[in-house]
């Protein structure tokens, strides 16, 4: 038998996991690199009335950008992980399957 009993592959998943992995990583690279640079910037719209204005609905706008990043970023590496133990189930059912057909 020359193909995959189980009908899944291994390598496949893998590479899927490194990929989203990588999607982690990058969202996780973006969301530093904002920070950072808006943290750089600080209150640059003033503390007069426009700047107040404005600040009123910037930061919480930004906090919730921020935070969206950040559940992406988490949701997204959750996947990887799912993937990561999906591979180890196929990789054991497809040992099981290939043991039982002798």
């Amino acid at each position: 038998m020359s193909g995959p009993v189980v009908g899944a592959d291994p390598q496949a998943l893998r590479d899927l996991q490194s990929e989203v992995s990588a999607l982690a990583d990058a969202i996780d690279g973006i969301q530093t690199r904002l920070t950072r640079v808006l943290a750089a910037e600080g209150r640059c719209w003033g503390t007069d009335d426009v700047g107040a204005t404005f600040e009123a609905s910037y930061l919480p706008a930004s906090r919730t950008v921020r935070s969206l990043l950040a559940g992406t970023e988490s949701g997204i590496g959750e996947i990887a992980a799912v993937l990561g133990a999906a591979t180890a189930i196929f990789e054991a059912a497809e040992a099981d399957a290939r043991r039982t057909m002798g």
